[in-house]
């Protein structure tokens, strides 16, 4: 837990905060090392902003073209922290009533709902041919592509 009542009681105080979370705290398959939480709480003029990073090292497949990666991960952190809450069901602010966060719980959570839902080994990925299997990104496949008999019609008319 990290105290933070400095930072909610002084004006215009920040505060660097830094934690290791283990790889094991969050259950996501493919993680290779401990989480590198860097984060800054900031008082802006009364408000406690929290923003930062949580990065890692993630070995899979790359979900196109199934070639084994190896890439740095940064999951973006940014909370607004308060003390108090009229209405506890706002889901834009994070309470802490006591002052004290717990940064670890709270980077494990960001990193599991924020986690790309895909991995691809480059943004431009041709993927693999549906038919022969052959990764597109090193070599053209000669495959015939079905044409959807409800377009036969219009391709016709393109063709002339």
């Amino acid at each position: 837990m990290i105290d933070l009542k400095d930072v909610f009681s002084e004006g215009t105080l920040s505060l660097p905060l830094s934690v290791i979370v283990e790889k094991s705290a969050v259950d996501i398959n493919g993680i290779a090392n401990d989480i590198e939480v860097n984060c800054e709480a900031a008082n802006e003029t009364g408000i406690v902003h929290l923003r930062g990073t949580a990065a890692f090292i993630y070995n899979s497949q790359c979900d196109r073209c199934a070639k084994d990666i190896k890439k740095r991960i940064k999951i973006p952190i940014k909370h607004i922290l308060v003390t108090t809450l009229q209405n506890e069901d706002n889901e834009d602010y994070i309470l802490i009533p006591d002052m004290k966060l717990d940064l670890k719980s709270l980077a494990s959570a960001d990193v599991i709902l924020n986690f790309p839902s895909k991995i691809i080994c480059k943004t431009d990925c041709k993927g693999i041919c549906a038919d022969c299997g052959k990764n597109l990104n090193d070599e053209s496949c000669i495959c015939e592509k079905e044409t959807d008999n409800r377009l036969l019609k219009l391709k016709d008319f393109l063709d002339k």
